[in-house]
């Protein structure tokens, strides 16, 4: 299973004003969770070790470990 290391920055600080980063599966990335059609296909056709950016964030990218 494709598995995704989730970096967020400045723009997406949590209660600990702290940047976040989480492991995620393909499942995901989908619409409801602020991604479209496009960097979903993006972020899916990744190959291990490489890397989609946002281009509405700055500081929020996806690297695909697994």
């Amino acid at each position: 299973m494709k598995k995704f290391l989730c970096f967020w920055g400045e723009s997406f600080v949590d209660v600990q004003d702290k940047a976040k980063v989480e492991e995620h599966d393909v499942e995901f990335f989908f619409e409801g969770n602020g991604y479209d059609p496009e960097d979903i296909r993006l972020i899916n056709n990744l190959a291990i070790g490489g890397a989609w950016n946002s281009q509405d964030y700055y500081d929020h990218c996806v690297v695909r470990v697994e």
